[in-house]
C-alpha cells in the first residue's frame, strides 16, 4: 500500500505528538489574535503634538502637501507658499528637475514622422502608433505615441510635440505611476523656461502638473530638447485629491466661458469634454455650475456657489493667471483648463493647463496698444473674437528657426464674459481674498530677486542642450536675449526678468491703492516679558504686535490702541507705514515718555482685553480688531497662527516679537484646548438630527476645554488625509467656553447649523481638525471598524483616553456615566480564541479518530462526523488505534 509523504508522516506520529502539535498551533493562534485585537483596540489614537513630524501616517500626508506659511483673509482662508501638489509620489524620481533627463524612442518604420504627422493632421481619430520607449534601465515596448497640439503643430517647424500613452497596448503598464506623458517642443517660447517657471511657482498654491527637461532621441539620433509635462487624467486626480476620488473631470476644449447655455447636455459637448466616467456621460453638474454662475441673484450667489465650487482654490488659479499674464487660459481664450468635480466634497476645482504662453506671450482680448505687462488685477477680454493658426497644415518637413507665422482664421465668438472670475469678485470677501493672494504671491517670490535666480538656474541647466538641439525653434541669440530684456521688434516676446520687474512693480502700486487700515490685526502679545526681548532702553516690558493682512501698504496715522472700549483713542500710533505681510511692535509699559512706540497702558497679568480702532474721515471711531487674552505665564506669548488671521494660541516654545509666527524654524505649540471628543460613524437609530427629524446622520463632537469661547470660522474638518480642505467652518461658528459642539457629517450643506460636506465611514478612517492655514493639525483621530449606534469618545472629556463602543452616546454633553460594551477587548478576544481553539482541537482529534482506509484504491482519507463534547471519551481508543498503526 503506497502513501504520500504527508500521509506517511501522519501515520508515524504518536497520539501525544499530535496533541502537542495541535496545542502548539492553538497557542500560536491565540498570540496572533491577541496581538491583532490589541492593535485594533489601540487604533483610535489622537495626537496632541504640534510638531507634524511626530505625527505618523496622516500628518506625513498633510505635511507633504502644505506648509505653515501663509496670509489669510478674514472671510476666506488661503493656502501656503510651500504647498506641494502631490501626496504619495511614485513619479518623484522622474520629476527630479536637478538635471536634464534623456528619453529614447525607437520606431520600426523609417517613415515614422510622416505617419505621426498624417495621423494628427488628417485622421479625426488622431491615432496612436507603436514605438519602443527607453528611459535609463526602463524599457516599454510598445508604447502608443502621436503628435499633439494645434497651434504648435500648425507652426512651420519640424520639431513637433509628442503625446505618449504607456498603457495603450497593455493596460497593466505604467511609467512611474503615469499612464500618459507630454513632450512639449517649446512653441512660442525662445527661452523654453515659461512652462517650467509657471508650473513651479503655481504648485506652491494649487495642484498642478509637473515639468522637467529631457533630451529626446529618435532611433538614436538627437531630435531635440523638450519639456516633459504630466498629463491631467484619473491618475493625476487620485494623486492630488485622494485615492478614493473618481469624480467627473471635464476639459474645456474651446469657448469654455462657463456661461449657461441651457439644460440640454448637447449644448455643452462642443465646448467641454468629459475625460473620466465617459460611459455615463453626465454633464448635469457642469450645467448646474454654469447656471449658478450665470443666473443666481447677487444676494444668493455666495451661498449657492460655495455648494458647488472650491472658491478659495479658484481664486488662487485666477490670481496666478493674472499675475503671469497667462491669457491663453480661462481669462483670455476661455480654454486650456480642466474642471474636476470631487466625489468626496461635491465641489468643482479649477485645474490650470498649458502655460507656454505665460509671461504675456498671448495677447488675445488685450486692447491694441495695451502693454500686457500692465493689465490690471481685474482684466477680462475687451474683444469678442480671436485669430489662431487655421487652414491647411504646413508642409511636413519644414525646418526653420524663424518665429512661426500664424495663419489667420476666425476661431470663435467668445464674448467678454468670464463669470467664474467676474461673479466671484462681486462678493466683497472674495474680492479681498483675491487681492491679498496677489500680494502674497509677490511677497513670496514673484519679484525680481527670486525669479531672476530661478531663471538663471534653469537657463544654465538647459543651455548646452538647447544650443545642441538640431531642430531649434529659436536661435541661441534669441534664447539669451529673452532671458532678460526681450526680443527686438516683437511686442509680446518679453524678457523674463524685465517682465517680472515691471509686472510686480505695477501690481504692487495698484494693490497699495486697495489697502485699508481695516487690514490691520492683532497678531501676538506678551504680558510677562522676563528676558525675551528688550526695548530701546533695555527694559523687558509687555508688548503687542500687529500685522498687516494686505493687500498693500497702510499708514498707521489715525490708528489707536486701548484697553478700554469706552476710551477708543487712548493711545495713537506714530505716523508710520506698515507694508503688507509685515508686523509692528509696540511696548505696553505705560511709559509714553520713553518713545513713540510706548503705550499709555499695560497688559494685565490676570488677562484682559485690548482693542484696535481707526478714525473715519468723519471723525468717528471704528473698531478694527479686539482680543481677549487670559493669564499668561512668564515668557509665554499669545499669538495667531498663521499670522493675522489664524487662531489664537499660547506660543510657549518660541515667542516671535516683530517676526512671523509661521517661520519654518519656529515650533509653534498648537492649542491644547480644542479636541475631537466623540464620534459616531454608523448612526442608524441612536441620535436624531434636530434639523431634519427622522434622519440619523453620522456626527462629530468637539470639546473646548478653555475658559473662553472660540470662533472656529475658517478652520477645516476633513476625513481625507490627502485633502485637508474638505470642509471649512463658516464664520461665527462659536464653541462656548468649556462646552461642546456637534457637527453633523451627512454631506447636506443645505441645512442650518453645522453640516459637513462629508460622511463618516463605518469601516474606519481618519478625521482631522486643521487650522485655517490648512497645514497645522489641531487634533486628529484614526479609528477602525465601528458598530452601529455605538460611539467612540474621550473619557473624561479632552483626555488622552479613548473608549470604544459607547452604547449611551452623549453628543453635545459631557462624556460621563456612560455604558461601555467591551466587544473587542483583548481579554474577551483571548477567551473566545481559546474556546475556539479548544473546539478546533476536539474536531481534529475526532476527525483523526474517524479516518478510514479506502480499500478499493488504497488511498488514505478522513471523514468529519458530528461533534460532541463526549468525544473526549474516545481519546484512549484513538491513542490505541494510532499507536497500533
Amino acid at each position: 500500500m503506497k502513501y504520500n509523504k504527508v500521509q506517511q508522516f501522519i501515520k508515524r506520529m504518536k497520539f501525544k505528538q499530535i496533541i502537542s502539535v495541535l496545542f502548539f498551533l492553538v497557542i500560536l493562534a491565540n498570540i496572533w489574535n491577541t496581538a491583532s485585537l490589541y492593535t485594533m483596540n489601540n487604533s483610535a489614537t489622537v495626537s496632541e503634538s504640534s510638531n507634524l513630524s511626530e505625527i505618523t501616517g496622516i500628518s506625513e500626508c498633510i505635511e507633504s502637501t502644505i506648509s505653515s506659511s501663509e496670509i489669510t483673509s478674514t472671510e476666506t482662508s488661503t493656502k501656503g507658499f510651500e504647498q506641494v501638489s502631490t501626496l504619495y509620489d511614485v513619479a518623484e524620481p522622474f520629476f527630479d528637475d536637478s538635471y536634464v533627463h534623456e528619453i529614447n524612442l525607437y520606431f520600426e518604420d523609417e517613415d515614422w514622422y510622416d505617419q505621426l504627422y498624417d495621423g494628427h493632421a488628417y485622421d479625426s481619430d488622431d491615432p496612436y502608433f507603436p514605438a519602443k520607449f527607453v528611459y535609463d534601465d526602463i524599457e516599454i515596448d510598445p508604447i502608443g505615441i502621436n503628435f499633439k497640439g494645434h497651434s504648435s503643430f500648425m507652426s512651420n517647424t519640424y520639431k513637433k510635440s509628442f503625446r505618449i500613452d504607456f498603457n495603450y497596448y497593455n493596460q497593466e503598464i505604467d511609467f512611474y505611476g503615469l499612464k500618459k506623458l507630454n513632450l512639449n517642443n517649446g512653441y512660442l517660447d525662445p527661452t523654453m523656461l515659461r512652462e517650467k517657471l509657471f508650473w513651479d511657482f503655481a504648485s506652491n498654491y494649487v495642484s498642478t502638473v509637473r515639468c522637467v527637461y529631457t533630451r529626446v532621441y529618435v532611433n538614436d539620433e538627437y531630435y531635440g530638447l523638450f519639456t516633459a509635462i504630466e498629463q491631467i487624467d484619473d491618475e493625476f486626480v487620485e494623486s492630488r485629491y485622494g485615492s478614493k476620488e473618481d469624480g467627473n473631470l471635464f476639459r474645456a476644449e474651446s469657448a469654455g466661458t462657463l456661461t449657461y447655455l441651457g439644460e440640454s447636455e448637447s449644448l455643452y459637448s462642443t465646448n467641454y469634454e468629459l475625460k473620466t466616467n465617459e460611459y455615463e456621460n453626465d454633464f448635469s453638474s457642469l450645467i448646474k455650475l454654469t447656471d449658478v454662475l450665470t443666473n443666481t441673484p447677487t444676494e444668493d450667489f455666495q451661498e449657492e456657489i460655495e455648494k458647488i465650487l472650491d472658491v478659495n482654490d479658484t481664486l488662487y488659479c485666477m490670481a496666478l493667471l493674472n499675475l503671469f499674464a497667462s491669457l491663453d487660459s480661462y481669462l483670455g481664450s476661455a480654454h486650456n483648463f480642466y474642471l474636476y468635480e470631487s466625489d468626496e466634497t461635491g465641489l468643482f476645482k479649477h485645474i490650470l493647463w498649458d502655460s507656454n504662453e505665460a509671461f504675456g506671450r498671448f495677447t488675445f482680448g488685450v486692447e491694441e496698444g495695451q502693454n500686457v505687462r500692465l493689465i490690471d488685477p481685474y482684466w477680462t477680454p475687451s474683444s469678442t473674437s480671436m485669430d489662431i493658426p487655421d487652414g491647411p497644415p504646413p508642409p511636413r518637413s519644414v525646418d526653420t528657426t524663424e518665429e512661426p507665422d500664424s495663419q489667420q482664421g476666425e476661431f470663435a465668438n467668445l464674448g467678454t464674459e468670464r463669470p467664474l472670475f467676474e461673479r466671484l469678485l462681486e462678493i466683497d470677501s472674495y474680492n479681498q481674498t483675491y487681492t491679498r493672494i496677489l500680494a502674497e504671491m509677490i511677497r513670496d517670490g514673484f519679484n525680481q530677486e527670486f525669479m531672476s535666480d530661478q531663471i538663471e538656474i534653469f537657463a544654465d541647466l538647459i543651455r548646452e542642450d538647447f544650443y545642441a538641439d538640431p531642430n531649434q525653434l529659436f536661435t541661441n541669440e534669441q534664447f539669451e536675449m529673452t532671458l532678460t530684456d526681450g526680443y527686438p521688434n516683437q511686442n509680446n516676446i518679453f524678457g523674463l526678468e524685465s517682465f517680472v520687474e515691471i509686472r510686480s512693480t505695477y501690481l504692487s502700486t495698484i494693490l497699495d491703492s486697495y489697502a485699508s487700515q481695516s487690514d490691520m490685526q492683532f497678531n501676538e502679545i506678551m504680558s510677562l516679558n522676563q528676558g525675551v526681548i528688550a526695548d530701546e532702553n533695555g527694559d523687558f516690558d509687555s508688548w503687542i504686535e500687529i500685522y498687516n493682512l494686505g493687500p498693500g501698504t497702510v499708514s498707521l496715522k489715525n490708528l489707536y490702541l486701548t484697553d478700554k472700549f469706552e476710551e477708543p483713542n487712548k493711545w495713537e500710533f506714530p505716523d508710520d507705514i506698515l507694508e503688507d505681510g509685515d508686523t509692528y511692535l509696540v511696548w505696553a509699559d505705560n511709559e509714553t515718555e520713553e518713545g513713540l512706540k510706548h503705550l499709555s497702558f499695560t497688559l494685565q497679568q490676570e488677562g484682559g482685553q485690548i482693542f484696535l480702532f481707526m478714525e473715519s474721515n468723519e471723525g468717528s471711531m471704528i473698531l478694527v480688531d479686539k482680543v481677549d487674552y487670559t493669564s499668561l505665564n512668564e515668557n509665554i506669548s499669545y499669538g495667531k497662527y498663521p499670522d493675522g488671521d489664524g487662531i489664537w494660541q499660547e506660543m510657549s516654545d518660541f515667542p516671535t516679537p516683530n517676526a512671523s509666527n509661521c517661520e519654518d524654524e519656529m515650533e509653534i505649540k498648537l492649542p491644547t484646548t480644542l479636541y475631537i471628543n466623540e464620534i459616531m460613524a454608523e448612526n442608524e437609530n441612536a441620535v436624531e438630527d434636530p434639523d431634519d427629524l427622522g434622519d440619523f446622520p453620522d456626527w462629530i463632537e468637539l470639546y473646548n476645554s478653555a475658559n473662553i469661547s472660540l470662533d472656529l470660522g475658517g478652520l477645516y474638518l476633513t476625513d481625507n488625509a490627502h485633502d485637508p480642505f474638505v470642509w471649512q467652518f463658516p464664520e461665527n461658528a462659536i464653541i462656548e467656553a468649556e462646552s461642546f459642539l456637534v457637527i453633523w457629517a451627512d454631506g447636506d450643506l443645505d441645512q442650518e447649523n453645522l453640516h459637513s460636506s462629508f460622511k463618516l465611514s463605518g469601516n474606519g478612517e481618519d478625521i482631522c481638525l486643521i487650522s485655517n492655514d490648512g497645514s497645522s493639525i489641531i487634533d486628529w483621530i484614526s479609528y477602525s471598524d465601528t458598530i452601529q449606534d455605538f460611539s467612540l469618545g474621550r473619557i473624561p472629556d479632552g483626555s488622552e483616553n479613548w473608549e470604544e463602543h459607547i452604547s449611551t452616546p452623549t453628543p453635545g454633553y459631557e462624556n460621563s456615566n456612560l455604558e461601555i460594551v467591551q466587544t473587542s477587548s483583548v481579554e474577551t478576544g483571548f477567551f473566545y480564541v481559546f474556546i475556539g481553539g479548544l473546539i478546533g482541537l476536539i474536531v481534529l482529534i475526532n476527525v483523526i479518530h474517524k479516518k478510514v482506509q479506502d480499500k478499493d484504491n488504497g488511498q488514505f482519507w478522513l471523514t468529519t462526523p458530528a461533534i460532541s463534547m463526549e468525544s473526549k471519551e474516545n481519546i484512549p481508543e484513538m491513542e490505541e488505534n494510532l499507536g497500533s498503526e
